[in-house]
């Protein structure tokens, strides 16, 4: 019997999530993802701590970026490039980790492609 996966499909033959095989370089990229994620936040705290409208400059609202001095639009900035980074970290890692358990990328999986293909229908269906 397959396990769930996190987006709660079930595929035979599927490691549970926690069962992943220890990788030192997707280790590595979660190590850094965590380190950008901490940047960000202080960032992020600092413009919720000294900004009226911290959110909407987060957002990119363009009424929130002309009325923010240019050291709030620059730690906006460093805060969402920092977001960025370590969603990328992220990504990388989680490939990493399919590449190291099955040795191929997951939306080369059969059932991943159709997966891709009924929400590129449904996309065109609007």
């Amino acid at each position: 019997m397959g396990n769930h996966n996190q987006q709660g499909h079930v595929h035979e033959g599927e490691p549970y999530p926690y069962d992943l095989p220890h990788n030192p370089a997707s280790q590595a990229l979660r190590d850094e993802a965590a380190h950008y994620m901490e940047l960000a936040g202080r960032f992020t705290d600092w413009l919720f701590d000294h900004t009226d409208h911290p959110i909407d400059l987060l957002a990119g609202d363009p009424d929130a970026i002309q009325e923010a001095t240019l050291r709030e639009r620059l730690i906006a900035d460093q805060a969402n490039t920092y977001q960025s980074l370590a969603r990328q970290r992220l990504a990388s890692a989680r490939r990493d980790e399919w590449r190291t358990i099955y040795g191929t990328e997951p939306y080369e999986w059969p059932h991943c492609q159709q997966c891709h293909k009924d929400a590129a229908q449904a996309r065109h269906q609007y």
